[in-house]
């Protein structure tokens, strides 16, 4: 089983990482762990004069690249008998985590869920959701308690 482990730095996705290590897997399963650098909208206001959009965005992968680092030791030191790689991506979140599914022929995505609700949820919308629509395979999502 090829499992597609989604990581944004935050709690959240940090309890989706020990929900993986503290499960039983397959001796040939094999894990991805990745981070979406959503694209900036060249209008975004908060540049500062001469800042480019892709200037900023690079910043963003190169922050995001340390989310998925510390996964990738810390699967590695909880799942030492299997392989692990590493995989940072940019575009529109939900759609680009399907879409790499779909292109490194995943079996399971892992993700954690924030519990957004209500308002907050309406404004801000949901990855989870989006990504369980469009996910081309199973799509386990776990819940900080």
């Amino acid at each position: 089983m090829k499992v597609l482990i989604t990581v944004d730095g935050s709690e959240y996705s940090k309890t989706a990482i020990d929900a993986v290590i503290n499960r039983a897997w397959e001796p040939d399963d094999q894990f991805v762990v990745l981070t979406v650098a959503d694209d900036l909208p060249k209008e975004f206001s908060f540049l500062r004069d001469g800042q480019e959009p892709d200037s900023v965005a690079s910043a963003l992968v190169q922050q995001y690249e340390s989310y998925v680092d510390e996964a990738v030791q810390k699967l590695q030191s909880g799942l030492p008998e299997h392989f692990v790689e590493a995989a940072v991506a940019r575009g529109p979140i939900a759609q680009t985590i399907a879409n790499c599914a779909r292109t490194w022929g995943i079996d399971l995505i892992v993700m954690a869920s924030n519990g957004r609700k209500g308002f907050q949820k309406m404004l801000v919308g949901s990855v989870t959701e989006d990504v369980i629509k469009l996910a081309p395979c199973s799509v386990e999502v776990i819940k900080k308690r």
